[in-house]
């Protein structure tokens, strides 16, 4: 891994769609955001053909990083002041996880 990979690879994982990344269900994108590393440092060279730019857009879609990817997975990146603002909900230290659950009756 050269050193400018390194450096996309650690802002990748920065931001929010590294959220959706590590979670189990989607441990298979691993593999296409260390692609997508690799790609994005090889496009930012002014040489670099169209096929490689069109593939950079396929694969920045199938991880989240563009807006369409991020539809088509139904992802939706909470604006920042929302996060911030949203108050966190208190919780009974001594209450077991038994009294934090409800029974949802399907009907």
């Amino acid at each position: 891994m050269s050193e400018r990979e390194e450096e996309v690879w650690k802002s990748l994982w920065k931001s929010p769609q590294a959220v959706a990344w590590s979670m189990p269900e989607n441990k298979w994108m691993h593999h296409l955001v260390g692609l997508y590393t690799r790609v994005l440092v090889k496009c930012e060279s002014p040489s670099t053909p169209p096929s490689l730019l069109a593939q950079l857009h396929r694969i920045g879609d199938q991880i989240g990083m563009t807006p369409a990817g991020l539809s088509f997975l139904g992802w939706k990146i909470a604006e920042e002041s929302e996060s911030k603002s949203a108050p966190k909900p208190k919780r009974n230290a001594s209450a077991g996880a038994r009294t934090r659950l409800k029974v949802v009756v399907n009907e």
